[in-house]
């Protein structure tokens, strides 16, 4: 991971105006500690990935959404309604997912040297700030005959 993302390029390919992702990671440029960050759909596919390359951008897609998944059962096991924010904090890293409009999340990395409370607080509010930018449809399902 680099921790200078705002001067990389997006690394996933997407077919949505990029500009808007570019406006995303230069809104976040600022916040210390934050090495990368994945823009991904609901149902696992990476939008926009700064920081990490494609591969890695796949995995962490892919474990955010189970992350989704399994924080989303919990919700519903305690009547919490909708999941906000998702935290894990690790040793050296720590990972902050947060909605991020319609069908989307917004996944930051963080170093350890971070302010978690500081970065979490940024990320959030660009999260909600550019939600109704940044949300995906679903997929389109082909039915089958």
């Amino acid at each position: 991971m680099n921790q200078l993302f705002n001067t990389l390029p997006n690394t996933v390919t997407t077919t949505a105006d990029p500009t808007r992702y570019d406006l995303l990671r230069n809104s976040l440029q600022h916040t210390p500690g934050i090495e990368a960050l994945v823009l991904l759909s609901n149902d696992g596919l990476p939008i926009a990935a700064y920081g990490v390359d494609e591969a890695e951008a796949q995995r962490i897609t892919a474990m955010c959404s189970g992350m989704a998944s399994l924080t989303a059962q919990m919700a519903g096991a305690v009547d919490g309604a909708g999941v906000l924010h998702t935290l894990v904090t690790m040793e050296r890293r720590t990972v902050v997912m947060s909605a991020c409009g319609p069908d989307s999340a917004l996944a930051c990395v963080l170093d350890s040297r971070a302010h978690v409370g500081l970065a979490m607080r940024e990320i959030v509010d660009r999260a909600r700030s550019f939600a109704d930018h940044l949300g995906t449809l679903p997929r389109f399902q082909a039915a089958s005959h």
